[in-house]
């Protein structure tokens, strides 16, 4: 009796096993992946660039992280308008999540960033992305992202306005200029000479308008 119980429990150990260790046909879960990085994109894509050559994509608490770290190229010289993104792609460089949402900043890292691509030339800082798409996309992600980029970066192009009075003494300066610029142009004979013939051409102007309007006159006077 003792001797089927032990051969019995052996048998259940084994079966155990073979169901813990070889039995399931799931595919193992994939929570981390490195990525090599292809480069930074956007209107001022020459302020910064990729410090390491490849990063890691992890999959933690729900989200999708990356850490990578930017170094300053060129320092800007107006706020940021909108912030980078991390672009997941494939091996081909084809965009694995489709859309404008990617792997973004975080609010602290936005703070972050602001005071980076204002500092000193040459400065490295690392940045945390997070995913910004549907978890339903996580698998995908993790499957098939092989490269990345940083993308969409753009610097405020700010044009300061001029203010009324400062507008209205460039305008007055600039008819002196006219002015000056015309008496340069003639000396005062032909001054005098183009002033008479500008006065003469009002006069037949004048004349000219004074004879339709007498026409007019008529016209309506007459009894069609």
């Amino acid at each position: 009796m003792k001797t089927k119980l032990v051969k019995f429990l052996g048998v259940m150990l084994v079966a155990l096993f073979m169901v813990s260790c070889g039995g399931g046909t799931e595919e193992p879960q994939i929570t981390s992946k490195n990525l090599k990085a292809v480069g930074v994109y956007g209107d001022d894509a020459n302020l910064i660039s990729i410090v390491s050559d490849s990063c890691t994509l992890n999959k933690k608490d729900g989200r999708l992280r990356v850490k990578v770290q930017l170094k300053l190229e060129k320092k800007a010289d107006n706020d940021v308008s909108i912030y980078p993104v991390l672009v997941l792609k494939d091996e081909d460089g084809v965009q694995v999540i489709n859309g404008w949402y990617q792997m973004e900043l975080g609010d602290s890292e936005k703070s972050k960033f602001d005071s980076f691509i204002k500092g000193e030339v040459g400065s490295m800082v690392d940045f945390v992305f997070v995913n910004e798409f549907s978890a339903d996309y996580f698998n995908t992600a993790l499957k098939r992202s092989e490269t990345f980029s940083i993308d969409k970066l753009a610097i405020e192009k700010i044009v300061k306005e001029k203010d009324p009075i400062t507008s209205e003494l460039e305008a007055l300066n600039q008819i002196a200029k006219e002015a000056a610029k015309m008496a340069e142009d003639y000396d005062d004979e032909d001054y005098e000479k183009a002033l008479k013939s500008a006065e003469k051409s009002l006069k037949a102007a004048e004349k000219v308008l004074e004879m339709e309007e007498d026409l007019l006159d008529m016209m309506d006077d007459l009894d069609w």
